[in-house]
């Protein structure tokens, strides 16, 4: 008599699904879909599909919309250092981009605030720069006020955002001033 192979697999228990979900339910939170609906669509997908990034949670968005609100800013103080028109009529945005926009953008005002800073001398950082704010107030800083300004602004919402970060149990980046200047002037780095 030949012997009878069964490829399907067995069923967990019950008992096994449910603390397997609790397990996944305290890790994961309100993240963790356990829906009829879900089950029966990723039961039911037979085709290849490309890889997704994982749904997001409140602390992501909120990660995102701060460094958004910190891009604003500085797009918002760049055009009242140049005499433009504000681009934003508000400091924040009903729309957050996704991250890859936030990296690409912000590197290329990063960039321009750089050559700003290496083209400006003493006395132009002195001159006064008229504006209004996005509330519509009147103000008026010096260039180095307004370049004080978006340093200590960026630094300000980026220790939320590391604080926001550590919460998902992700290490934030290491970016303190001091490694900063240590990246950008290694001679600094003295035996």
């Amino acid at each position: 008599m030949g012997t009878i192979i069964d490829n399907k697999p067995k069923r967990p228990e019950p008992k096994a699904v449910a603390a397997a979900v609790e397990k996944l339910a305290a890790r994961f939170g309100n993240r963790l879909v356990t829906s009829q609906a879900v089950r029966d669509q990723h039961a039911h997908t037979t085709t290849w599909l490309a890889s997704q990034p994982p749904d997001y949670s409140r602390q992501h968005e909120a990660c995102l919309r701060t460094l958004h609100h910190v891009y604003i800013v500085d797009r918002i103080f760049r055009a009242h250092l140049c005499g433009e028109p504000r681009p934003y009529d508000a400091s924040d945005a009903t729309h957050v981009p996704g991250l890859e926009w936030l990296r690409q953008h912000v590197a290329q005002t990063d960039a321009w605030y750089e050559k700003y800073v290496d083209r400006t001398d003493a006395k132009m950082l002195a001159e006064l720069v008229k504006f209004q704010f996005t509330d519509g107030n009147p103000g008026c800083m010096s260039r180095e006020e307004i370049l004080l300004h978006i340093a200590t602004h960026g630094i300000y919402h980026r220790g939320g955002v590391a604080q926001l970060l550590k919460a998902e149990s992700i290490a934030p980046p290491d970016d303190p001033y001091t490694v900063f200047l240590h990246r950008m002037q290694p001679h600094r780095r003295i035996p």
